[in-house]
Protein backbone atom coordinates (compact mmCIF):
# COMPACT_ATOMS: atom_id res chain seq x y z
CA UNK A 1 0.00 0.00 0.00
CA UNK A 2 1.49 3.31 -1.10
CA UNK A 3 -0.12 6.58 -0.04
CA UNK A 4 1.26 8.25 -3.19
CA UNK A 5 0.89 5.68 -5.98
CA UNK A 6 1.37 8.41 -8.64
CA UNK A 7 3.73 10.99 -7.12
CA UNK A 8 3.32 14.53 -8.43
CA UNK A 9 6.16 16.34 -6.68
CA UNK A 10 9.49 15.72 -5.01
CA UNK A 11 8.01 15.13 -1.54
CA UNK A 12 5.51 12.59 -2.90
CA UNK A 13 8.28 10.88 -4.87
CA UNK A 14 10.39 10.54 -1.70
CA UNK A 15 7.47 9.04 0.27
CA UNK A 16 6.61 6.81 -2.69
CA UNK A 17 10.15 5.43 -2.82
CA UNK A 18 10.17 4.79 0.94
CA UNK A 19 6.88 2.88 0.64
CA UNK A 20 8.20 0.98 -2.40
CA UNK A 21 11.27 -0.39 -0.63
CA UNK A 22 9.72 -1.13 2.77
CA UNK A 23 7.79 -4.37 3.39
CA UNK A 24 4.01 -4.20 3.56
CA UNK A 25 4.04 -4.71 7.34
CA UNK A 26 6.20 -1.60 7.73
CA UNK A 27 4.12 0.57 5.43
CA UNK A 28 0.93 -0.57 7.19
CA UNK A 29 2.49 0.38 10.51
CA UNK A 30 3.47 3.81 9.13
CA UNK A 31 -0.11 4.34 7.95
CA UNK A 32 -1.39 3.36 11.40
CA UNK A 33 1.02 5.84 13.00
CA UNK A 34 -0.22 8.51 10.59
CA UNK A 35 -3.78 7.78 11.70
CA UNK A 36 -2.68 8.07 15.31
CA UNK A 37 -1.34 11.56 14.59
CA UNK A 38 -4.78 12.52 13.29
CA UNK A 39 -6.40 10.98 16.36
CA UNK A 40 -4.23 13.09 18.68
CA UNK A 41 -6.06 16.12 17.29
CA UNK A 42 -9.29 14.63 18.68
CA UNK A 43 -7.92 14.75 22.23
CA UNK A 44 -7.96 18.55 22.19
CA UNK A 45 -11.55 19.69 22.89
CA UNK A 46 -11.22 22.83 20.78
CA UNK A 47 -10.25 20.75 17.73
CA UNK A 48 -12.72 17.87 18.04
CA UNK A 49 -15.33 19.79 16.04
CA UNK A 50 -12.94 20.08 13.09
CA UNK A 51 -11.07 16.78 13.28
CA UNK A 52 -13.88 14.33 14.11
CA UNK A 53 -15.45 14.58 10.63
CA UNK A 54 -12.01 14.33 9.04
CA UNK A 55 -11.28 11.21 11.05
CA UNK A 56 -14.59 9.75 9.90
CA UNK A 57 -13.67 10.54 6.27
CA UNK A 58 -10.21 9.00 6.78
CA UNK A 59 -11.82 5.80 8.09
CA UNK A 60 -14.30 5.68 5.19
CA UNK A 61 -11.85 6.42 2.37
CA UNK A 62 -8.64 4.92 3.63
CA UNK A 63 -5.34 6.73 3.91
CA UNK A 64 -4.41 6.90 0.22
CA UNK A 65 -7.68 8.50 -0.94
CA UNK A 66 -7.78 10.69 2.16
CA UNK A 67 -4.36 12.11 1.33
CA UNK A 68 -5.38 12.64 -2.31
CA UNK A 69 -8.35 14.67 -1.10
CA UNK A 70 -6.14 16.61 1.30
CA UNK A 71 -3.85 17.44 -1.62
CA UNK A 72 -6.84 18.85 -3.50
CA UNK A 73 -8.12 21.04 -0.65
CA UNK A 74 -4.73 21.76 0.95
CA UNK A 75 -5.70 23.75 4.04
CA UNK A 76 -8.78 25.37 2.53
CA UNK A 77 -12.00 25.60 4.50
CA UNK A 78 -14.85 23.86 2.77
CA UNK A 79 -18.50 23.46 3.61
CA UNK A 80 -20.29 20.28 2.72
CA UNK A 81 -24.00 20.39 1.95
CA UNK A 82 -26.48 19.29 4.57
CA UNK A 83 -28.58 16.16 4.07
CA UNK A 84 -31.54 18.40 3.28
CA UNK A 85 -29.52 20.30 0.66
CA UNK A 86 -28.40 17.02 -0.92
CA UNK A 87 -31.98 15.73 -0.94
CA UNK A 88 -33.25 18.97 -2.51
CA UNK A 89 -30.53 18.86 -5.16
CA UNK A 90 -31.33 15.25 -6.07
CA UNK A 91 -35.05 16.02 -6.28
CA UNK A 92 -34.32 19.15 -8.35
CA UNK A 93 -32.15 17.16 -10.77
CA UNK A 94 -34.86 14.54 -11.26
CA UNK A 95 -37.50 17.26 -11.65
CA UNK A 96 -35.31 18.95 -14.27
CA UNK A 97 -34.99 15.66 -16.13
CA UNK A 98 -38.74 15.00 -16.15
CA UNK A 99 -39.68 18.60 -16.94
CA UNK A 100 -37.02 19.58 -19.48
CA UNK A 101 -35.90 16.28 -21.02
CA UNK A 102 -39.09 14.23 -20.85
CA UNK A 103 -41.31 17.34 -21.32
CA UNK A 104 -43.68 16.31 -18.55
CA UNK A 105 -46.08 18.79 -17.00
CA UNK A 106 -45.53 19.97 -13.44
CA UNK A 107 -48.61 18.00 -12.46
CA UNK A 108 -46.99 14.79 -13.80
CA UNK A 109 -43.66 15.62 -12.16
CA UNK A 110 -45.39 16.29 -8.87
CA UNK A 111 -47.11 12.89 -9.01
CA UNK A 112 -43.95 11.02 -10.03
CA UNK A 113 -41.88 12.63 -7.28
CA UNK A 114 -44.59 12.76 -4.59
CA UNK A 115 -43.92 16.48 -4.23
CA UNK A 116 -46.21 18.46 -1.96
CA UNK A 117 -47.99 21.43 -3.52
CA UNK A 118 -46.06 24.03 -1.53
CA UNK A 119 -42.70 22.54 -2.67
CA UNK A 120 -43.56 22.63 -6.37
CA UNK A 121 -42.72 26.34 -6.58
CA UNK A 122 -39.35 25.78 -4.89
CA UNK A 123 -38.38 23.04 -7.35
CA UNK A 124 -39.81 25.00 -10.27
CA UNK A 125 -37.50 27.90 -9.39
CA UNK A 126 -34.50 25.58 -9.12
CA UNK A 127 -35.32 23.93 -12.46
CA UNK A 128 -35.66 27.34 -14.12
CA UNK A 129 -32.36 28.51 -12.58
CA UNK A 130 -30.56 25.42 -13.88
CA UNK A 131 -32.13 25.84 -17.31
CA UNK A 132 -30.96 29.47 -17.41
CA UNK A 133 -27.48 28.45 -16.27
CA UNK A 134 -27.24 25.78 -18.97
CA UNK A 135 -28.47 28.18 -21.65
CA UNK A 136 -25.98 30.85 -20.57
CA UNK A 137 -23.14 28.32 -20.46
CA UNK A 138 -23.99 27.05 -23.93
CA UNK A 139 -24.28 30.58 -25.30
CA UNK A 140 -20.92 31.50 -23.76
CA UNK A 141 -19.28 28.37 -25.14
CA UNK A 142 -20.69 28.96 -28.63
CA UNK A 143 -19.61 32.61 -28.51
CA UNK A 144 -16.07 31.64 -27.44
CA UNK A 145 -15.81 29.04 -30.24
CA UNK A 146 -17.00 31.56 -32.83
CA UNK A 147 -14.53 34.12 -31.48
CA UNK A 148 -11.65 31.61 -31.68
CA UNK A 149 -12.71 30.59 -35.17
CA UNK A 150 -12.82 34.21 -36.37
CA UNK A 151 -9.37 34.80 -34.83
CA UNK A 152 -8.03 31.76 -36.71
CA UNK A 153 -7.40 29.70 -33.59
Amino acid sequence: MNIYPSPKNLFQQKIHSIFQKEPKETTSLIVDILKMFYLTKLNKPQQVKNWKPLNDVLNQLGTRLFIEILDIFEGKTIRFPTRKEIKDTIISAICYYYKEIENKSWEEVKELMYIQENSTIQYGIKVRQLKTFIEQSLTSTIFQKKKRKSNGV
